[in-house]
């Protein structure tokens, strides 16, 4: 589970879990994907908009109905791909990692 938050506009994230053994084609398009799908959320629209969505070849701009969002790449390891999407650029993005909540006991 993951989440993105921002106290000055409107953010979407998304990630997916790239399969062990993934050649390059394959991580290329779940690139691509998530930042289609960060965009998307960025922009409040859902998954039917996303032949709308139009992404520059690197990586850094996606637009959707003439508005633009950049994108930052996000780095959760090797197994994910992961994007987060923004109405303006920004300079501190933070990762953190949230302890599980501890088991209930047994009844």
């Amino acid at each position: 589970v993951a989440c993105a938050a921002s106290d000055g506009f409107d953010c979407g994230f998304d990630f997916e879990f790239i399969p062990a053994g993934a050649d390059a084609a394959a991580r290329a398009r779940l690139q691509r994907w998530t930042a289609t799908e960060a965009v998307l959320k960025a922009a409040g629209r859902g998954l039917s908009a996303a032949g709308e969505v139009r992404l520059d070849a690197d990586l850094y701009c996606g637009r959707i109905a003439g508005v633009s969002y950049t994108l930052h790449g996000i780095d959760l390891g090797s197994s994910y791909a992961a994007h987060l999407a923004t109405p303006e650029p920004v300079i501190d993005v933070r990762i953190a990692a949230v302890p599980p909540a501890p088991a209930a006991p047994a009844p």
